[in-house]
């Protein structure tokens, strides 16, 4: 029987917590007879849409008939309820199984009802801890300091200090001299008339990415070319070339479909297909979201 191992951890500074999980994963596969094929491990949060994490995306790509996912608990498959059911229905219908070394067969009702029962626990862990983190850096404002994400273009370096005669760490927002120079690239490809699907590639090609390593997203790629205007071209002739703006149009719409055409071969429904390209930055003509409607007019070309 083939395995596969999904690990995942939130952040790059729990350096132990991947080979702990993989070890404990393996030994349990081992003695269950399974052989472990590869090992799949995210550094990215629990709450983050699988469509969004690479090592995910990657194990689903090598996934035959028949596999087990393994992962060490199920809140390292996911801290969301939505998220992790949406997992597991994208495993299905791969013919894939998800499981964990607990051994809870989610084949069976109270299986099941275990399974939602230990998402919601680690979903509400999650909103206590995003509660303290807030008033954390509610705390950090008020005595003026730097806190949060920073702004695009900044970073918050660290020094240390004596205060009240004792050694502290202090942080200070200082500019990002390395992502400044991605973002302004990106715009400047944006201002020569590239669309934001071309940006991607483009990024992509140029080995760009976000402050998680990755390719950015359409969203992402929105920010970044906020307030830059695309040349225009105008049409001479009735014959002449086609605006510019017709021709971006066509091309987005043809990277609609693509994007819509995959989230639906992995099991998502129409309405979620609508959402998920909406969070992408496609938009309406008028600049509204995605509709359901339009999702199933345009797979339907």
């Amino acid at each position: 029987m083939r395995a596969l191992i999904y690990t995942r951890q939130s952040t790059d500074k729990q350096d132990t917590t991947q080979a702990s999980q993989a070890h404990d994963c393996q030994a349990w596969a081992t003695s269950n007879g399974y052989e472990v094929a590869g090992i799949y491990h995210d550094v990215i949060s629990g709450a983050t849409p699988v469509s969004e994490r690479p090592a995910f995306q990657a194990m689903l790509a090598d996934i035959q008939e028949g596999d087990t996912i393994i992962s060490k608990r199920r809140d390292r498959l996911g801290r969301d309820v939505y998220n992790n059911a949406e997992a597991e229905q994208i495993l299905k219908g791969l013919g894939a199984r998800f499981t964990t070394p607990t051994g809870i067969d989610s084949s069976t009702p109270s299986g099941r009802l275990h399974n939602v029962i230990e998402d919601g626990v680690s979903s509400y862990d999650r909103e206590i801890l995003r509660l303290r983190t807030k008033a954390a850096l509610a705390q950090l404002r008020r005595e003026g300091k730097p806190s949060g994400t920073p702004l695009l273009g900044t970073k918050i370096v660290y020094h240390t200090a004596i205060k009240k005669g004792e050694l502290v760490k202090v942080g200070e927002l200082a500019e990002n001299t390395d992502e400044r120079a991605k973002i302004d690239l990106v715009r400047s490809w944006r201002a020569e008339g590239l669309t934001f699907e071309q940006l991607r590639a483009r990024c992509e090609d140029n080995n760009i990415t976000t402050r998680r390593g990755m390719t950015p997203s359409l969203r992402a790629l929105h920010k970044w070319c906020e307030g830059v205007t695309k040349p225009k071209v105008k049409r001479t002739t009735k014959t002449g070339p086609v605006k510019a703006r017709r021709i971006e149009a066509k091309a987005e719409n043809k990277g609609l479909k693509a994007l819509a055409e995959s989230l639906r071969a992995q099991g998502f429904s129409y309405q979620k297909v609508a959402k998920m390209v909406t969070e992408e930055g496609y938009k309406t003509s008028k600049g509204g979201p995605i509709t359901k409607t339009q999702i199933m007019r345009i797979l339907s070309r």
